[in-house]
């Protein structure tokens, strides 16, 4: 935390431990969640639509794959990258994080 947000801090709470910034872009010094270590393998992860997804806990792409039968229908189409269900995008084996070859 950097000086003088102190104030800014106690009012967000994260359901999560996570790498934090102040964002440079936010006029009242608002923090930035840019990553957290996954809740499975510990991997650390960023926040990106395409490294991970929350559902409870942090999970990675590889974690979150090869668990897909775990989150209910409503998180797998909220988070169709990390799924790989985005349209045109094959997923690989659970967990490889690698595209299926077209065949």
């Amino acid at each position: 935390m950097l000086a003088g947000d102190a104030a800014a801090a106690c009012r967000v709470a994260f359901l999560e431990e996570g790498w934090l910034v102040v964002d440079p872009f936010s006029v009242k010094a608002r923090p930035l969640l840019l990553g957290a270590p996954c809740s499975v393998c510990t991997r650390p992860v960023c926040t990106a639509d395409t490294c991970s997804t929350f559902y409870a806990k942090r999970f990675c792409v590889h974690c979150a794959r090869e668990h897909i039968a775990a989150f209910p229908p409503p998180v797998i189409k909220a988070s169709p990258k990390v799924f790989g269900t985005a349209p045109g995008h094959a997923a690989g084996p659970a967990g490889s994080g690698q595209p299926r070859a077209a065949g």
